[in-house]
């Protein structure tokens, strides 16, 4: 039911569990997703191996944060990643002076 919904709605940022009930769990919720859209994903589970980490973040996933976890530390990672999308979706003035290139709102200046 989410798919749908991420189409429809454009969310900010996904979190996700890996252990969805139903036919797909979140691991393909994930692929789906990013075949889509490069909204921020965020793994949120209870599946802390190094393979199931590596493979969320091959899948896709932005970030993966294991069970049980700091709620602190969630909202710390959804304000960046969330932040970090920001800049690269919401372009604001640009200014370009040959190669350089100057962003007034993130304030950085790239060649």
């Amino acid at each position: 039911a989410a798919l749908p919904m991420i189409d429809r709605e454009k969310p900010r940022m996904v979190i996700l569990d890996v252990g969805l009930p139903g036919e797909l769990d979140g691991l393909d919720v994930c692929r789906q997703v990013r075949a889509k859209s490069q909204v921020p994903v965020l793994m949120l589970t209870a599946r802390d191996s190094e393979i199931d980490r590596v493979l969320g973040l091959e899948l896709g996933a932005d970030d993966y944060v294991t069970k049980p976890f700091s709620p602190r530390e969630l909202v710390a990672r959804v304000k960046a990643l969330v932040r970090r999308s920001k800049r690269k979706d919401d372009a604001g003035p640009v200014l370009r002076l040959g190669p350089l290139v100057v962003d007034v709102v993130t304030h950085t200046v790239t060649v």
